[in-house]
Parts: C-alpha cells; sequence; structure tokens
C-alpha cells in the first residue's frame, strides 16, 4: 500500500499590498493540498522513521501529541493507508467524553488512543523516551511532531521544491525539525527565516544551531500572538482576509502568524531580499477548534 499524495506541489504568488509596496516578490509553497490528512510537513517528516518501521522490526509505531495535534491525525492516517498498528500518547487530556475533532478522527483511523497528564509526559525528553521504550519494547517510537534526526532528514527533501531564484525562505517553528530540514538543504546565495510560535522563542537557538552547519539562518520571535495556540482578533481576521482576498487559507497556530510576521517585517522594511517563498505547513484541520470565528 501506498500514500496517494499530490503529484505536484504548487507555488501560488502572494500580491499583498504591503509586499506589492515594497517591490518584492512573495509566494507560497502549498505543501497543505498535497493530502487531505498527511498535509503541509507532516509527510515529510514522517517518511524516514516508516521507512525504519517497515526495514526493521517492530510491532506497531507510538507518537505523541495534543488534542488538536496535526501530527497525530498525519500519523493516524498514514497508518491506517500503509496498513500499520499505531499508538498514540496524548498530553494534558483526560476523559473521552469530550474527545475533540481530530482525536475523534484520529480513532475512526485505527489509532489507540492513552491519555496522560502533563505531569507524566516530558516532551522530547530523552530520559522520559527512553522509559516509554522500556514499557513498549516492541514500538518504534516516534517523538512529538516527528522531531529527531529523522524528521529532519525527511524535511530536507522539501527543498527540492524551492526554485532556485528565491532568496529567503520563511517557515514557522514549532519544535524546529521542519525548519532545520530546510535550512540544511540551502542553496548558498539562500537564507532562512523562523517564525517562532510559542512565547519563549529563543530558548530553541542553540538547539537549532547544533543542528545546522551554517549561520544563513535566523529568527523572528514576536509574532506568537501571546503563547502557543493563542490568537487575537486582529489574527483571525488575517486569516478571514487572506482566505476572501488572496484565497489562501491559513491555520491560526501556525502559519498564519508566520506571514503576519514577515509582512510587518517587510512593512518596517526588515527584509533585504527580493525573492521570498513561505512554507505552507498545513495544519488547517485545527481551525476546527475556532471554526466559529472564521465563519462569523
Amino acid at each position: 500500500m501506498a500514500i496517494d499524495l499530490r503529484p505536484e506541489i504548487r507555488i501560488q504568488p502572494i500580491n499583498h499590498p504591503i509586499n506589492r509596496a515594497a517591490g518584492i516578490s512573495l509566494s507560497i509553497l502549498r505543501l497543505d493540498e498535497i493530502h487531505p490528512q498527511v498535509s503541509g510537513n507532516k509527510w515529510f517528516k514522517l517518511q524516514e522513521y516508516i521507512r525504519l518501521f517497515r526495514e526493521g522490526d517492530y510491532a506497531f509505531i507510538l507518537t505523541f501529541g495534543g488534542a488538536h495535534s496535526n501530527h497525530l491525525i498525519a500519523t493516524a492516517a498514514a497508518c491506517a493507508a500503509l496498513g500499520i498498528p499505531c499508538r498514540a500518547w496524548v498530553r494534558g487530556f483526560h476523559g473521552q467524553s469530550a474527545e475533540t475533532e481530530t482525536l475523534k478522527e484520529c480513532r475512526k483511523l485505527g489509532m489507540e488512543l492513552h491519555f496522560v497528564g502533563r505531569d507524566v509526559y516530558i516532551r522530547h525528553d530523552e530520559t522520559f523516551l527512553h522509559e516509554v521504550q522500556l514499557q513498549y519494547p516492541g514500538a518504534l517510537i516516534i517523538p512529538e511532531g516527528g522531531y529527531g534526526a529523522m524528521g529532519i532528514a525527511g524535511a530536507a527533501a522539501i527543498t527540492s521544491y524551492i526554485p532556485a531564484e528565491t532568496e529567503l525562505i520563511c517557515c514557522a517553528i514549532g519544535s524546529g525539525t521542519t525548519f532545520c530540514g530546510i535550512a540544511n538543504g540551502l542553496l548558498p546565495h539562500q537564507s532562512a527565516l523562523g517564525f517562532t510560535v510559542f512565547k519563549q522563542g529563543a530558548t530553541i537557538a542553540e538547539e537549532l544551531q547544533a543542528q545546522i552547519p551554517h549561520q544563513r539562518w535566523a529568527l523572528a520571535t514576536d509574532y506568537h500572538f501571546g503563547k502557543f495556540a493563542r490568537y487575537t482578533p486582529e489574527l483571525i481576521d488575517f486569516i478571514r482576509y487572506m482566505q476572501q482576498e488572496h484565497d489562501l487559507p491559513l491555520d491560526f497556530v501556525y502559519n498564519a502568524k508566520m506571514l503576519w510576521g514577515l509582512l510587518e517585517m517587510i512593512k518596517q522594511d526588515k527584509i533585504a531580499a527580493q525573492h521570498i517563498l513561505c512554507i505552507h505547513t498545513g495544519g488547517l484541520q485545527g481551525n476546527r477548534s475556532i471554526a466559529h470565528l472564521l465563519e462569523a
């Protein structure tokens, strides 16, 4: 079995008044369109883990995420298509009576869910992951978000879709896995700008430095809108505007914050590049949690 991915990835020009006034060519790589569930950067981060599962002697895949996790639903869909048993530890969420639409869909796809408190689950902690591995010796463990060396290697394939004339590649940053993969695949004349979506975004810099062997990258840490998965009326209005005026759907957790931040930096004359490509990392299913706001 295989995952039926869209064979071509579209590059959509963005003709926003801000970049137009600055004379900047701005486009977005629509990775969100490659698959309805394994969308955006998710398949790229998963593919090396899935290859390892198929080559190894594993009983199932075990991974982690929150109640609205794009990673969980992508993993569930990929495993369902490939006939791979999968389980997930869902952090900070208790009781099945109020499951999110994301988790309900994960169950329908065959993913077995196990709910744990935030005091039990330590995100990306090697000691915690080792203890889970001892508890489930037959599992191939995928850290939350596809984090790790294999996730980075898979994400590096995204660069093959980036036009050579691109000078600056912009990407939202959660775990930093996709950003590292892209930064590692840059051409010599290219640089990368990552937009952190959590309040303490600067704390990830040291970790990224250990993964990226050059200095042609930077972080924008001021466009998190308060904290991870936080939004404001202004961000909601921006999402509506980009959908209505530019036919561009954006999720409120990652891509809307990235594009908002980039346009603000262009307006403030903080961007020197003339040819910019943004990476749409998917995650549109997460908008179901604020559908009432987007439809108003």
